[in-house]
């Protein structure tokens, strides 16, 4: 099955998603084929931030930025296609939501956040971690948090003929945490085992957006936009 949209009615034009996206989009083709600094720089290595290993060789991401920067750098193809395709799926709907700055600033935190969960829980760690599978994951645990009973419309691809079929949105966020699970597991991405999207940050950045989207949608209007 292939997710087209869910069935929630958009509110406005997803601007800071498509921004996101594209800014993925670009930093992948600069940083793999014309930057000066390889992806593992942009990395986040806890042992770094912990101060118990140098710091990286590029002096484009000093080693505090790392949290940031790696959020934006992927490692082969595949590993961006997926995490963009996740990020429009549950972001232009947390988006409407939360209005634009408010999504923005969300995005960003539950990444942060998710890479705190990864260095408190390996400080001595030396492993690059990068992608934007903790942001995506906050923004998934936000989607989840305000639209829990929300479908999915989806192409279902049978032997002979192609179906149109509504699938939980839950469904697709057990899809989403599994193939994360399999990036980092089976080393599919071209750093191999010495990195790529560490499972940790998708708990951490799934934790957080579940409990700040309780929060806000406890405290304000967007409560009232389940469904």
């Amino acid at each position: 099955m292939f997710p087209l949209k869910d069935d929630i009615p958009a509110r406005r034009l997803p601007v800071v998603t498509l921004t996101l996206i594209a800014v993925n989009v670009l930093a992948f083709l600069f940083w793999r084929d014309g930057g000066t600094c390889d992806v593992v720089d942009y990395a986040v290595i806890p042992a770094e931030l912990t101060g118990d290993a140098g710091g990286g060789s590029c002096t484009s991401a000093p080693t505090w930025l790392t949290p940031l920067t790696a959020m934006f750098t992927h490692d082969g193809l595949l590993h961006l296609a997926g995490n963009m395709l996740f990020l429009w799926l549950f972001g232009r709907t947390v988006e409407g939501a939360l209005g634009s700055v408010r999504f923005l600033a969300f995005y960003l935190v539950a990444g942060l956040a998710a890479s705190a969960v990864l260095v408190a829980l390996g400080p001595d760690s030396q492993v690059p971690s990068i992608g934007a599978a903790g942001a995506i994951s906050g923004v998934v645990g936000g989607y989840l948090m305000l639209f829990p009973r929300a479908r999915f419309i989806s192409l279902a691809f049978l032997v002979f003929f192609v179906t149109i079929v509504a699938v939980p949105a839950l469904a697709y966020a057990g899809v989403w945490m599994l193939e994360q699970v399999a990036f980092d597991l089976l080393d599919l991405t071209s750093m191999g085992a010495d990195g790529g999207a560490s499972y940790l940050t998708v708990i951490g950045g799934l934790a957080f957006g579940l409990l700040a989207m309780r929060l806000l949608a406890g405290r304000s209007r967007i409560g009232r936009l389940q469904v």
